[in-house]
């Protein structure tokens, strides 16, 4: 079976998609569910899981299950536990600052 090249869709996705988006599908993006969507959005484009694998650094197996299964999307509730991490990573740094000043 000939190896099949996707030089060209890739050189097409680099195009098409912004930096954000390519920052958001990569393999260390620190929120999953977003990484996730992103990567569901890019598959329904027509790209192929090869590609998006290629361009994220995640596995094709990932990329594939993601695509085939989809992702959960952010809820309320997730939205609350962001906002309850924000505020606890601004008090440590205020208080990291406040120490500093003395």
């Amino acid at each position: 079976m000939p190896k099949i090249d996707y030089t060209a869709e890739k050189k097409t996705a680099l195009e098409v998609l912004s930096k954000d988006d390519l920052e958001k599908i990569q393999k260390d993006y620190p929120l999953k569910k977003v990484r996730d969507a992103k990567i569901h959005e890019i598959l329904q484009m027509g790209f192929r899981s090869k590609v998006v694998s290629e361009l994220s650094g995640l596995s094709y197996y990932s990329v594939w299950k993601i695509g085939s299964f989809g992702t959960r999307k952010i809820d309320d509730n997730d939205l609350i536990k962001i906002q309850a991490a924000l505020e606890v990573f601004t008090r440590e740094i205020e208080n990291i600052l406040n120490h500093r000043r003395k």
